[in-house]
């Protein structure tokens, strides 16, 4: 019985011509797909510091506020505020347009780990726009922190600079997939293939 059992590399070996041929069929799929859709996307972030408010002068209130600030959930809730729709609306009045313009831009806001920083990072076609977006957004959110919290702010640490290229857009993560589903259905499909003739022979 162990006899009639086809050898794995046998098999392999006799089909293996099928691995090349359904892994280009997976890519070919991909680059008929995704012809003509892939818009390149842009980049650009903007950093802000949580501190206690320059306002405040008193030695025992600015203890009590950093220590406050060590519970997090301060700088959790500060960070909503760049990518709010009241912040949205507010930088693109700043960038001359309205936020259905910039509607096809993707806004991220989130606490850098162990820190006090908060980084807001704008997505995009136009790259431009994306650098000015996100300092339009971490403008905003430093003039108006002091509402919700009265004894912190936000100070910009880093404003956001020109992107220097395009970031990895979906078009290379589909490569990547269909590439392993491929070489995993093409060396499966090399095996059965091969088991089959080495059977026959």
């Amino acid at each position: 019985m162990t006899e009639n059992r086809p050898d794995l590399l046998r098999s392999l070996r006799a089909g293996w011509w099928i691995a090349p041929v359904v892994l280009a069929g997976c890519l070919g799929s991909v680059a008929f797909l995704t012809a003509g859709e892939e818009t390149p996307v842009y980049e650009a972030s903007a950093t802000l510091a949580v501190v206690p408010d320059s306002t405040v002068r008193n030695q025992g209130q600015v203890l009590r506020s950093l220590e406050l600030l060590e519970r997090r959930t301060v700088v959790s809730t500060l960070s909503r505020i760049p990518t709010s729709g009241f912040m949205r609306g507010r930088a693109a009045g700043t960038l001359g347009t309205t936020p259905q313009a910039l509607a096809s831009y993707e806004l991220e806001s989130h606490v850098l780990p162990s820190t006090d920083l908060i980084r807001v990072t704008v997505r995009g076609p136009e790259p431009d726009v994306a650098e000015r977006y996100a300092n339009a957004l971490a403008q905003g959110a430093q003039a108006t922190a002091g509402r919700y919290y009265r004894v912190f702010g936000l100070r910009i640490v880093d404003r956001a600079e020109p992107p220097a290229g395009p970031v990895d857009g979906r078009e290379r993560r589909s490569y990547a997939v269909a590439g392993i589903f491929g070489l995993l259905l093409g060396v499966g499909g090399a095996w059965g293939v091969g088991a089959l003739r080495t059977t026959r022979g």
